[in-house]
């Protein structure tokens, strides 16, 4: 039998993008916008966030984390406005 010597630790990648889609969100900009961002815009957005430059892979799960969270507040906008 094979045993882990250590438990289970996500990937970079998605901490870092976890971090950038935490600052986007605190921010209000809206994916939309994200969609349309530079090289540049990202590395002062890691700068920021405390994180290194993004790859592409990390900007794309970014992007989805972000949308994520826009979808469910679409999804629950009923509910929040009673």
């Amino acid at each position: 039998m094979i045993t882990a010597t250590k438990p289970y630790t996500p990937p970079a990648r998605i901490w870092n993008a976890l971090a950038l889609a935490d600052l986007l969100d605190a921010a209000g900009i809206a994916s939309m916008s994200v969609e349309t961002m530079n090289s540049a815009e990202w590395a002062s957005l890691a700068t920021a966030a405390g994180v290194r430059s993004p790859s592409v892979e990390t900007r794309d799960l970014t992007l989805s984390m972000l949308r994520n969270r826009e979808d469910v507040r679409r999804k629950l906008q009923p509910i929040r406005t009673h």
